[in-house]
């Protein structure tokens, strides 16, 4: 059997509609597919969702329904959910670094994703 050789790669990217305008993602939605994540990415209509809003505050609460419009749906397998949760964690130091957010959100957003990978957990063990 042939020892593997090294391969280097320059990735160049490319914006298949560059024209295009980006769209403002306000909402994510994901499921498993087998050993995959389909995560799915959309927006909602601002003037409904406030009419909405107050159509629930006055009737005291009562749950009303908004669509939530699905923008991408994009199907990814565990090695790329990894390198997202990377590329997250990065994100969040730049947001922090910059001043956008402060230090107390990111302890938050680490001990809900802290307590969701030990809630996983317990979960697998069951």
């Amino acid at each position: 059997m042939e020892a593997s050789k090294e391969a280097s790669l320059q990735v160049i990217r490319r914006v298949v509609e560059p024209d295009a305008p980006a769209t403002p993602i306000q909402h994510f939605l994901y499921t498993m597919v087998g050993a995959d994540i389909l995560l799915e990415a959309g927006y909602f209509d601002q003037v409904k969702l406030r009419e909405a809003l107050e159509t629930s505050r006055e009737s005291g609460g009562k749950t009303v329904s908004v669509d939530l419009h699905i923008k991408h749906r994009l199907l990814f397998n565990p090695n790329v959910i990894i390198q997202l949760a990377e590329a997250t964690g990065q994100i969040i130091r730049t947001l922090v670094q910059s001043g956008i957010i402060v230090d107390k959100s990111v302890e938050s957003i680490n001990h809900a994703y802290t307590a969701n990978i030990q809630s996983t957990d317990d979960d697998s063990n069951r």
